[in-house]
């Protein structure tokens, strides 16, 4: 008698357990993998990647010094990436956002960027109008180029002045010149300048036959260069101490060349280096695109093309990417026409 009352309760007990351990295995694996996702892997891992070197990096810098991330798509790593979307996924880790191109700089706002942004190559005078509205910065080529924006009935365009200290890209070659530049902008209301820039980027890769005391040589002779120009422009009766001063790129943070950095570093691919995966670029939709040029010859043919990934970046994000006239680096060499064309 005492067998058949005890193995109903034997049953049930070991039921309640099993009813328990399950309830327990529903509710750990449910809240356990919102606490504790699985490590993300392809992009989001690059991503990720990318986020740990620009803290490694940016704690190389004092507390006064912005850190600018570089994302142009030079970089081989950002070959499977929409430069606008991967703008949008660091920002939070970044002081500044430097863009080689204007539709990347465009696509980052529309994507909701809040940081400041600025296009490091000239663009067309014809899209300085689009710059402002998404106020984007700038690069001013000449007193002349400002005379053609001028006529666009723009209410502000925010641009950065540039001095050439050595590398003969962009920049004016005195530092007469910069002033002259400086006092003709402070007279139009509709422009403010931001920031005061150069560009060194000397590296192996761009002089192979230049050992590395010649290049660290150089780098300082440039620097000193900017220096003047620094201590020439703060000594002007008008000059406004809120425009940043930045000289320094990957090469001076990565050899510790501290008094290159003044306000505001540009940092590129060590930020991404050595991000060694390697990923085939992603399925995407090209865009209406016409011919594009970089200087880069090793970026394959379909990264030159502005893209976007709806299949891994969510429903079409870009959705009002406007028509750009000539967007391209080195604009008096590669000459661009109608370069994106989008609707909604």
């Amino acid at each position: 008698m005492e067998t058949h009352v005890s193995n109903p309760k034997l049953i049930f007990g070991l039921l309640v357990c099993l009813l328990v351990a399950w309830s327990v295995y529903i509710v750990w694996t449910h809240w356990g993998y919102k606490a504790s996702p699985k490590k993300s892997s392809g992009l989001n891992s690059l991503i990720e990647t990318f986020r740990d070197h620009i803290v490694e990096n940016k704690s190389k810098l004092g507390k006064k010094t912005k850190y600018g991330i570089v994302l142009k798509p030079i970089y081989k790593p950002l070959w499977s990436f929409n430069l606008g979307y991967l703008a949008k996924q660091l920002e939070h880790k970044v002081d500044y956002m430097f863009f080689g191109k204007l539709h990347d700089a465009v696509t980052a706002r529309l994507l909701g960027c809040k940081k400041p942004i600025c296009v490091l190559y000239y663009i067309n005078s014809q899209d300085a109008k689009l710059a402002a509205k998404h106020n984007i910065e700038v690069i001013v080529p000449s007193i002349e180029w400002i005379k053609e924006v001028s006529k666009q009935n723009i209410k502000k365009l925010k641009v950065h002045l540039w001095y050439n200290t050595g590398l003969n890209k962009e920049g004016v070659n005195t530092i007469h010149e910069v002033v002259k530049m400086y006092n003709y902008i402070l007279g139009q209301k509709w422009c403010k300048i931001i920031g005061v820039g150069s560009k060194n980027q000397i590296s192996l890769r761009m002089s192979p036959k230049m050992n590395q005391e010649s290049i660290k040589r150089i780098t300082i002779a440039n620097c000193a260069k900017f220096a003047e120009l620094k201590s020439v422009l703060t000594n002007l009766k008008n000059w406004d101490p809120k425009i940043k001063f930045h000289f320094a790129s990957s090469y001076e943070l990565h050899n510790g060349i501290t008094n290159s950095y003044f306000d505001l570093v540009r940092v590129g691919h060590i930020n991404y280096s050595p991000a060694t995966i390697t990923l085939k670029p992603v399925q995407t939709k090209i865009l209406d695109i016409a011919n594009i040029g970089y200087r880069d010859k090793d970026i394959p043919s379909v990264m030159q093309k502005v893209s976007m990934a709806p299949n891994y970046f969510g429903k079409n994000v870009i959705t009002n990417v406007p028509k750009i006239k000539n967007d391209t680096p080195l604009i008096l060499q590669y000459q661009t026409k109608d370069i994106i064309q989008t609707t909604k």
